[in-house]
């Protein structure tokens, strides 16, 4: 009976003993959980937060792609100004360049007339 008692005492105490560990994993694994919940939980905010960024950087970038379309066709308009107010520079160019030389043409036809005024001043 002794025997028996000193055994039952020692495979209670073992039971003790493995229930204490098992007790222990289970806090430990529950902790481990917690932590990896935390965890989940943070990865997931910066997550969300990453997302937003990204949308602003996206409208960011759309509104900057407006703006520069925007001066592209500003500046494409002013060159086409540009363009035409060029045309319209080298027609008067050319017209003045057509006038120049009828200038001089008139000028040589009055230095002639001068001559030839000059000339019938002298038979007369």
């Amino acid at each position: 009976e002794m025997e028996e008692r000193e055994r039952a005492s020692v495979a209670l105490a073992a039971s003790e003993a493995e229930r204490e560990r098992i007790q222990q994993s289970l806090s430990e694994s529950w902790e481990e959980a917690r932590r990896a919940w935390e965890h989940a939980a943070r990865v997931t905010d910066v997550s969300n937060a990453c997302h937003g960024d990204l949308n602003m950087l996206r409208q960011l970038a759309r509104s900057r792609l407006s703006l520069f379309a925007a001066k592209l066709e500003g500046m494409e308009l002013a060159v086409s100004d540009a363009m035409h107010h060029a045309r319209d520079l080298d027609v008067v160019k050319g017209e003045r360049d057509a006038l120049m030389r009828e200038r001089e043409s008139l000028e040589s036809e009055r230095e002639s007339l001068r001559h030839t005024v000059a000339a019938l001043e002298c038979e007369v």
